[in-house]
């Protein structure tokens, strides 16, 4: 009783969907607080394309612009072996740094864009973070095919990270 213990030990002695109560302190008084479900980090950038958590498709096109999902297989092709030093810092920092804040969460990339007389001006955009596709924040691949089929104006915008 009275023993402080690491929030690492707590969550080292529970598995994983099983229920965690925690006693704090807070301002000279007790709280108690549950976490209803523990489950493992995921990272944001994944390290490998097997078993992956959300399945789905791997790359959708629209408009001659090639959109794919961010992780290391796809900086190490794009970047080779030292891609930690040759790739943006952005996805750098995402890919060692970063976790998801949801199982499904991805970053989703614009890689490249298909050489057409209607992407002309165009082709200078690559490896581009997919931040929203028009005022809607994107969650992942699936999602942003989704926000694009839905999409009913005239035009469809994407906003891309600047790196």
């Amino acid at each position: 009783k009275h023993e402080r213990v690491t929030y690492s030990w707590l969550v080292a002695q529970k598995f994983f969907g099983e229920k965690a109560t925690l006693t704090v302190l807070r301002e000279g008084k007790e709280l108690e607080l549950e976490i209803p479900s523990l489950y493992p980090e995921v990272p944001l950038v994944p390290v490998h394309l097997f078993n992956k958590p959300v399945p789905g498709p791997s790359y959708f096109i629209v408009a001659g612009l090639v959109f794919t999902v961010l992780s290391e297989p796809l900086l190490e092709s794009e970047f080779g072996s030292d891609w930690e030093h040759k790739a943006p810092v952005e996805m750098v920092k995402s890919a060692i740094q970063s976790r998801a804040d949801s199982r499904d969460q991805q970053l989703v990339l614009l890689t490249q864009v298909l050489a057409h007389e209607l992407t002309m001006g165009y082709d200078h955009l690559e490896n581009m973070q997919l931040i929203a596709v028009g005022d809607v924040p994107v969650l992942n691949l699936r999602h942003a095919m989704e926000l694009t089929e839905a999409c009913e104006g005239p035009y469809l915008r994407f906003n891309l990270q600047q790196n």
